[in-house]
């Protein structure tokens, strides 16, 4: 009977282990998975922030062109103011 006993007691050991474990490994599937979502939604939010519709700073070389364009058509200008 004690013999009978304790082969009931490993079972039940073996058994609650195995639940342990399976609980263990639905723990960390769903761990990874929730860290795989936040990995998506960190990609989707910087491919957000890098595709907006502004159009960039301008640069030295911009302002530089702009500039000179400005000048040539200054040059150009011409007004005539009569002195009456």
């Amino acid at each position: 009977m004690i013999v009978c006993e304790e082969k009931k007691d490993k079972e039940r050991k073996t058994e609650c282990e195995g639940e342990e474990e399976e609980k263990k490994e639905e723990e960390d599937s769903v761990h990874i998975e929730k860290k795989k979502e936040k990995k998506l939604e960190t990609r989707k939010k910087s491919a957000l922030i890098l595709d907006l519709p502004y159009p960039h700073a301008p640069t030295r070389k911009d302002k530089e062109r702009k500039f000179l364009r400005f000048s040539d058509i200054l040059k150009q200008l011409q007004i005539n103011i009569p002195f009456t």
